[in-house]
């Protein structure tokens, strides 16, 4: 019971430091005057569009959380909305690995769809099981070593499958 006691106590520190660092992100964005806060971490911006919830029933902070939270786009939507133009063409062929912070956490898909679109000559390559996890699930892989490396044993033949040359990811983990 006093270990589970510790565990608990634990995790209410590490939850109460979450809080404190979405506070201060929040002010300083606040102070900047911001208009939209691009993310290109898919796992950064999940958590960035969570704050509301994570500062639910914390006063003023709920409120301020929450219009911050309204302002966080992936960088991909804010390009997709700025209208990909199409460049020069690219021979290649991309397998693209969407993450789960982002397919999932945020429900952001058809946005970068729309970029690839936008290239003359990439070829998108499907990736079989697409959907599912790449194992790493922030440092879960790290942690659980075993059952991340198999997933992610999973995704790599996945991805080797489609013959691409690239393997494109919205997140640093992936």
């Amino acid at each position: 019971f006093s270990e589970l006691a510790h565990d608990r106590s634990e995790i209410q520190e590490e939850l109460e430091a979450a809080r404190d660092a979405a506070r201060a992100q929040i002010a300083a964005f606040e102070a900047a005057s911001v208009d939209w806060v691009g993310v290109d971490a898919a796992g950064c911006g999940a958590a960035m569009k969570g704050y509301g919830e994570l500062l639910e029933g914390d006063g003023a902070w709920e409120a301020r959380a929450r219009a911050f939270s309204a302002r966080v786009r992936d960088v991909s939507e804010l390009l997709a909305v700025a209208g990909p133009r199409p460049g020069g063409r690219l021979e290649v062929a991309v397998a693209y690995d969407p993450p789960c912070h982002l397919l999932h956490g945020q429900g952001v898909d058809g946005a970068v769809r729309a970029l690839f679109d936008a290239v003359p000559g990439l070829e998108l390559r499907p990736v079989r099981n697409a959907e599912g996890c790449c194992g790493g699930a922030g440092i879960y892989g790290i942690t659980h070593r075993e059952l991340g490396g198999a997933i992610g044993g999973d995704k790599v033949e996945a991805l080797a499958e489609t013959g691409a040359g690239i393997v494109a990811s919205g997140n640093p983990g992936c």
